[in-house]
């Protein structure tokens, strides 16, 4: 089966159910209908143990980084009604990122992030359209409906853009509290390079996959709370997911010994209040996770999180003729480290959904 017709099955599968759920009203769909290449949440194979406390506290990276890939994949729908009718528009998203982060010497609560490679799909539908990006091996290359608009190689530019502004390049500093939560991303580089990536869900994703982490020890049992915004468009509209973490103890992940930290989230309810300044009419969310924290580094060694979102909040008064907005997304997060000083990976022929990096598609 190829690649382009496996995604475009995933985007139509994954939305066909969403639909279905919210026209219906019935039980939602599982997060297992996404399959663009992150692994679903599974009990842990290898021995787990409770020591007496660990101390996972947020470290900056080392002088030579840290080596991540990110893949995020989410899909939904959109609806407003107004006294006109009802449009509807559905899309999925699939976003692949390899990045560094690097210290920021005499900041320890800054690090910077630098792009090494970028895979990144947008499907919708009525109308239909599909755009792609990809970028890696001093290479840029972008897409609309299968057909190639731009690509580039090396210092070979296109307007003021080439690869090489792109790739290797911070492209971020993150500013994290005490306990690791990210509260601020500044974009950075060249202007072509941070315009360029203006659309990509970049900061989101980083944000969303950083693990709260305690300053103090804790044992196993331990519990701490902090807030998430979803990076599908829920998270958009100032939706914030207050996430429980527990320490469920020690364990061995690639011999390099590990706290097992997992989290859930549960929303329910009217009125919510949205970090925009207004108020959601209704709000049910519900999110699980887990990730593996190195003890002697404090590295994310593996994360994921899966998540369900739907809202609904309206625009305007009555007498005005009020508009209604409902959003429904499902998204799965998983970030791995990566070994090694070099780009090369396990993986480095094709994307984490199965095609060929700059193949045919």
């Amino acid at each position: 089966m190829s690649g382009a017709w496996s995604r475009r099955r995933f985007a139509h599968a994954l939305l066909v159910l969403a639909l279905a759920a919210c026209a219906g009203g019935g039980a939602p769909p599982e997060a297992e209908v996404l399959k663009g290449g992150v692994a679903e949440l599974q009990a842990p194979a290898a021995e787990v143990t409770t020591p007496g406390s660990v101390s996972i506290p947020f470290r900056p990276p080392p002088r030579s980084g840290d080596r991540y890939r990110a893949v995020l994949e989410f899909a939904g729908d959109q609806a407003l009604s107004h006294a006109s009718g009802e449009q509807t528009q559905s899309d999925s998203q699939l976003l692949e990122i390899e990045y560094r982060e690097l210290p920021a010497p005499g900041h320890p609560e800054l690090f910077q992030v630098v792009l090494e490679g970028l895979h990144y799909r947008v499907e919708q539908m009525d109308p239909a359209a599909d755009r792609e990006v990809e970028v890696a091996a001093d290479r840029l290359r972008t897409l609309a409906d299968g057909e190639v608009v731009l690509d580039l190689q090396g210092a070979q530019p296109s307007g003021d853009l080439t690869p090489r502004k792109v790739l290797d390049q911070v492209f971020g500093t993150v500013r994290v509290d005490a306990w690791g939560n990210v509260v601020g991303i500044q974009s950075v580089g060249r202007p072509v390079a941070k315009r360029f990536l203006a659309e990509i869900p970049l900061r989101e994703t980083i944000a969303y996959a950083r693990p709260a982490l305690p300053p103090e020890p804790v044992a196993p049992g331990a519990e701490w709370l902090a807030v998430r915004y979803p990076p599908s468009p829920v998270g958009k509209l100032g939706l914030r997911v207050p996430v429980r973490y527990t320490l469920s103890g020690v364990q061995q992940l690639g011999g390099v010994p590990c706290a097992w930290v997992v989290f859930t989230a549960r929303e329910e309810g009217e009125a919510v209040p949205s970090a925009l300044g207004f108020a959601f009419d209704r709000v049910s969310a519900t999110l699980r996770g887990e990730a593996w924290i190195e003890l002697e580094t404090s590295r994310i060694r593996l994360l994921r999180i899966e998540d369900e979102m739907r809202l609904a909040y309206r625009r305007g008064t009555a007498d005005q003729g009020a508009e209604v907005h409902r959003l429904r997304y499902v998204s799965r997060l998983q970030l791995e480290a990566l070994d090694g000083e070099g780009a090369p990976t396990e993986r480095a022929d094709e994307w984490a959904d199965g095609t060929e990096r700059f193949g045919k598609r």
